[in-house]
């Protein structure tokens, strides 16, 4: 987990990517159109030079009726071209381009001058992916999980209610302290229904961190001992959501006892949520702890 990224910063890259990209399509659009409809050709050569004009008053120190009244041009080539647009079978908005977030255009900032909810979902799931690669979200989900599997009224029953609980779980998530453990043998859908768990509150732009216990201690040992500088530490203490998949398997040691530990604890003390698979009892998971 040798994790050096910004993953703000790639995140914020992605989303102008994505701001130039739907500019660029619009700007595609402007020309073919010109090329086709000689009158959009002279009104866009009068926007231009309107936007010169307003440029040079205001370089110039121009009065504010002035620099109104070339505004108020703005708006009649602006509807002229909405008419043009409609008359000839186009939407009059073709011309706008078509940005994926309508909070903040596809800048990564909303109007309050804080992060957009686009960028949080983007950078956590660059997050998510560089620490817990090793569990993709992509192919597990609430509705992917069915109930088939299990056999018998009761062994059925008793998975809807705990698929429901989950459910649950992940709709009310607010970033306040709530904690899941989920117990019992393999294979009976503790990875599948936590996962759906991360995806949908990664959905809502809350930071998700998932791996195995043993994965996680690895990497802070390495940490530790100055063989890697990831950061895990401070991310699997402070993270809004750590899910610990397959604790009890990990191998026991004075070092990683003290860890688990000092991962529930902190979390705890610091109201933050974790979620625990494992395959152990009650009553084991107080022996081996």
């Amino acid at each position: 987990m040798a994790i050096t990224q910004n993953f703000k910063e790639q995140a914020l890259k992605q989303i102008i990517n994505r701001r130039e990209k739907a500019e660029f399509i619009a700007e595609q659009i402007k020309t073919e159109l010109s090329n086709k409809i000689p009158e959009f050709y002279n009104l866009m050569n009068e926007q231009k030079a309107n936007t010169t004009s307003l440029l040079d008053a205001i370089i110039h120190g121009a009065d504010i009726d002035t620099i109104n009244n070339i505004k108020n041009n703005f708006a009649v080539l602006k509807e002229k071209q909405s008419k043009l647009l409609i008359s000839n079978g186009y939407p009059e908005d073709l011309l706008e381009p078509k940005y994926e977030c309508n909070i903040c255009n596809d800048t990564g900032i909303a109007e309050n001058g804080k992060e957009c909810i686009c960028l949080k979902k983007i950078r956590n799931r660059l997050r998510y992916s560089a620490y817990c690669k090793e569990f993709p979200l992509d192919e597990h989900s609430f509705d992917s999980f069915s109930l088939e599997y299990y056999k018998g009224e009761k062994e059925c029953a008793k998975m809807q209610s705990v698929l429901n609980s989950c459910k649950e779980y992940a709709l009310n998530f607010n970033g306040s302290m709530k904690n899941l453990l989920l117990c019992g043998g393999t294979g009976l859908g503790k990875t599948h229904l936590s996962l759906s768990i991360a995806n949908n509150i990664i959905s809502k732009g809350y930071n998700v961190l998932y791996n195995s216990a043993q994965n996680f201690l690895n990497a802070i040992q390495q940490e530790t001992f100055g063989k890697s500088y990831s950061n895990v530490t401070e991310n699997v203490l402070n993270c809004d959501l750590l899910i610990l998949d397959d604790l009890g398997v990990e191998f026991s040691t004075q070092f990683s006892v003290s860890n688990v530990y000092n991962i529930i604890n902190t979390r705890l003390i610091n109201k933050r949520s974790t979620i625990i698979n494992t395959n152990l009892s009650i009553e084991e998971i107080e022996e081996k702890y």
